[in-house]
């Protein structure tokens, strides 16, 4: 006769405790690994795509040097020996010129980019640079060849040998197959064991339901903070506006003020001695 198997609403708080402090502790060891194996894929891409950039360059920088060191010798009127002997200098100008004008126009790019950033369209600075890199073919080649080497490495070996045999321990199978799948997070396993701990929920339905309950609180709770922080920059924003305003038409108030006073001045010199009635009888 088979044993049935037991549902999780069987355990009580201190074996659901057990169950999600391993499932948490488990768990969190599997996401490290698999960070892992991503990271040295991705620092293997990146250092592959830097080297074949590299080579790129390297070879346009041949070629122009050879193109410098050609017209050296086409151009040379010196004699035969004279002339082979120029023709490595006219190679590594070449080279050099080649490199200070890619490095120039990368620069000159990464300038353009930046001013356009937030522009559909510039008639001032076009979005049309001059690319040195590698093409999009090219890159997802290196890529893949990229992906393929570092898995391959002892390093990513030994984190995916690590990672399966977490994941297909009988005991952490078993109990994962326990939980919803809706529950499977790092994040539920630990929101559940708080509410645990805390003696706020004796069983999976109520700690699961008190859970659920606390994260959508925690969700509106982050919303009302992020609307009070968008009223308080709108409320800042109206305010500098208002004090601008004011300023504003303090401004002009003191000016009318200033030009009143000149207005008064001037008739109070016309009653003191006429001279305006005077200049214009004149």
């Amino acid at each position: 006769m088979t044993e049935e198997k037991l549902a999780v609403s069987d355990f009580n708080r201190e074996e659901l405790l057990d169950i999600l402090t391993l499932l948490y502790v488990q768990g969190d060891k599997i996401v490290t690994l698999n960070n892992k194996m991503q990271n040295t894929i991705k620092a293997n891409r990146q250092l592959r795509l830097q080297q074949a950039t590299k080579r790129k360059k390297n070879r346009i920088a041949n070629i122009i040097g050879i193109v410098f060191a050609v017209a050296f010798f086409a151009s040379s009127e010196s004699n035969f020996f004279i002339t082979i002997l120029q023709l490595p200098i006219g190679y590594v100008i070449g080279q050099v010129t080649a490199k200070i004008f890619m490095f120039l126009t990368e620069k000159m790019n990464e300038k353009i980019s930046e001013i356009t950033k937030h522009e559909k369209r510039s008639l001032f600075f076009p979005k049309i640079t001059i690319n040195y890199g590698l093409t999009r073919k090219q890159a997802e080649k290196v890529s893949e060849e990229a992906t393929l080497e570092a898995t391959n490495t002892t390093q990513y070996q030994s984190y995916n040998q690590e990672k399966q045999d977490l994941e297909n321990d009988p005991t952490f199978s078993y109990f994962i197959s326990l939980i919803p799948d809706n529950f499977c997070k790092l994040e539920d396993f630990a929101g559940m064991i708080v509410l645990l701990k805390d003696y706020r929920a004796m069983n999976f339905q109520e700690v699961a339901n008190l859970w659920r309950t606390e994260q959508h609180q925690q969700q509106m709770l982050q919303q009302q903070k992020q609307l009070e922080k968008q009223l308080h920059q709108n409320y800042d924003q109206v305010m500098a506006e208002v004090r601008e305003s004011a300023n504003r038409l303090w401004q002009d108030m003191q000016n009318a003020r200033n030009e009143s006073s000149k207005v008064n001045r001037n008739l109070e010199d016309i009653r003191r001695n006429g001279v305006g009635i005077k200049s214009r009888l004149i």
